[in-house]
């Protein structure tokens, strides 16, 4: 059960949403706190808002992402990834996720194309070389 301090958040941000409704970081807010909460379809709900309303916050598009991940919908978390490197398609946490996606999905060749790109745009990042290695032996 959430705290007093939740619900009056939670509040909060549905004030704000009647006041404001055009104002995307309140969806986003109330989205992450749902998440936080495992209230997954609420995160879910308000997040989708969220990406109308702050089309261009790659940010939103990532945890979308995560979040369909965690209900296991892997259709709609890579189509969101992918609706995300449409805006900046360099980003590198979308890049790392829809690379992790794949990966887990039984499909390193896809992986290994996206993590080729990460080593390129990040040469020090050890991490990004680890994982390319990693799928190398999957490939």
């Amino acid at each position: 059960m959430p705290d007093q301090y939740l619900l009056k958040a939670e509040e909060t941000f549905k004030t704000v949403i009647v006041q404001e409704p055009d104002y995307g970081p309140t969806y986003y807010s109330l989205g992450l706190m749902y998440a936080e909460l495992n209230q997954t379809n609420e995160a879910i709900e308000q997040l989708n808002k969220a990406v109308i309303k702050m089309s261009e916050n790659t940010r939103v598009y990532y945890n979308l992402s995560l979040l369909y991940d965690k209900k296991n919908d892997q259709k709609n978390a890579e189509n969101i990834l992918v609706k995300g490197l449409k805006i900046d398609a360099n980003n590198e946490s979308i890049l790392y996720a829809l690379a992790y996606h794949y990966s887990k999905n039984k499909q390193p060749s896809k992986a290994k194309n996206i993590v080729i790109r990460l080593v390129q745009l990040y040469p020090n990042n050890t991490q990004y070389v680890s994982f390319l290695q990693q799928l190398n032996s999957k490939v």
